[in-house]
């Protein structure tokens, strides 16, 4: 479901730890699991569009409407 960046030292070749901060702000994004398999994007309509764009590499793990189940 993502890519994560492998962060490689161009002289050492040592793997290190990719900060946020290597990479361009981006908007926040949020989707609704519709229970069918599909997502529907609800950034408009749930505000969180107006939210400054930022640096992350994240993903939210929770129970957001409270029923037990995880939500991503």
């Amino acid at each position: 479901m993502a890519h994560y960046p492998r962060c490689v030292h161009e002289e050492t070749h040592v793997v290190f730890h990719c900060s946020p901060s290597m990479f361009p702000a981006v908007s926040h994004r949020l989707f609704r699991n519709q229970g069918d398999l599909t997502f529907v994007d609800i950034t408009e309509s749930s505000g969180i569009a107006e939210a400054s764009p930022v640096p992350e590499l994240a993903v939210l793990l929770t129970d957001l409407d409270r029923d037990g189940k995880i939500d991503i």
